[in-house]
């Protein structure tokens, strides 16, 4: 089920039952006051490019000092490495203007998320980040055989669907759990409750 379907349930949601909208906004639950993974095509940019080893990573090593073949990225490092930052930009450049997502609301996101930490800023803005993509358009695409990121990339499209779909469930299973901690067994409820759950 797909996005517009989650919001149009809310939006049904608020006209069935004000009150209790209104009190669950002031709770900031999911849904109602409270939007994780907002905008999602940006996070999903994010996690579909954070699983890649960056010319910054470090590799786990055992008591021994032999390497484990596990590499540990920092909040520092995805903030200076331009190979993600230019990645991540484009992707979301591509697939935030299908969902018409300002870029304004882009670069609000980047600055809180792109790094993994609020607090550690990336050396580049979203806009700055995006025109110091090399090359421009990336000619690229990652595939399932790339471990890691050395230039600007082209998000692997499967990568990028498993993780739309797995941030799709947890959000709308989120706006479920709202629903039923909140919300009164009145049948327009309970029609919601129902397409929400129903995930064609």
């Amino acid at each position: 089920m797909g996005l517009p379907r989650l919001c149009l349930a809310a939006v049904w949601a608020g006209t069935l039952v004000a009150p209790v909208l209104s009190y669950v906004q002031t709770q900031a639950l999911v849904g109602f006051g409270l939007y994780t993974y907002d905008p999602m095509c940006g996070e999903v940019c994010l996690r579909s490019f954070q699983g890649y080893m960056l010319g910054c990573s470090v590799m786990a090593h055992d008591g021994g000092g032999h390497m484990m073949g596990m590499a540990s990225t920092s909040p520092q490092c995805y903030g200076n490495d331009s190979a993600y930052l230019s990645s991540v930009a484009y992707c979301m450049s591509v697939k935030c203007l299908e969902w018409d997502i300002k870029p304004s609301k882009r670069e609000s996101f980047w600055e809180e998320q792109v790094t993994g930490h609020p607090d550690i800023p990336p050396k580049w803005s979203y806009a700055e980040a995006l025109a110091n993509a090399n090359p421009l358009p990336p000619t690229y695409q990652l595939t399932k055989n790339d471990t890691s990121l050395n230039f600007t990339s082209i998000v692997n499209p499967a990568t990028y669907l498993a993780q739309w779909n797995v941030l799709s469930a947890v959000y709308r299973e989120s706006i479920l759990e709202s629903l039923y901690r909140y919300a009164p067994p009145s049948s327009g409820w309970s029609i919601i409750r129902k397409w929400l759950s129903d995930p064609s």
